[in-house]
């Protein structure tokens, strides 16, 4: 059986995210215009079993985001409002998921706190 990943249709998601340009996407993941062109296009669902995982690290790491969320074959509510974060909020949800609860509400209070005395310090 084989899987659509739709890795094209992420990465081409992501960078139009981040208003980026194909050139500057290859540029800055090491590879060519017309290989992130290509991914982009194909809805060849072997398209996705071509990428290599360094190439896809690449990618990824250019687009700023983990190389699982561009092999999710489903994405749920939690994955789309986490895909629309940048890129330091969404690690900053990723450890908050690693903390238990008595941890989370003492730093989230904190991290509120934090907020409400940079909102009075702007005018």
């Amino acid at each position: 059986m084989t899987t659509n990943l739709n890795i094209g249709k992420k990465i081409r998601a992501r960078r139009k995210e981040l208003h980026i340009t194909q050139e500057e996407l290859a540029f800055e993941s090491h590879t060519s215009v017309n290989y992130i062109s290509r991914l982009e296009r194909k809805n060849d669902p072997h398209t996705d079993s071509a990428i290599s995982v360094g190439k896809l690290i690449s990618i990824a790491t250019a687009l700023k985001v983990e190389p699982s969320s561009l092999l999710s074959e489903t994405t749920s509510s939690k994955t789309n409002y986490q895909a629309e974060l940048p890129y330091h909020a969404n690690l900053l949800c990723q450890r908050f998921n690693n903390l238990d609860t008595q941890k989370l509400d003492n730093i989230s209070k904190r991290l509120l706190d934090l907020l409400d005395e940079l909102e009075n310090i702007r005018i």
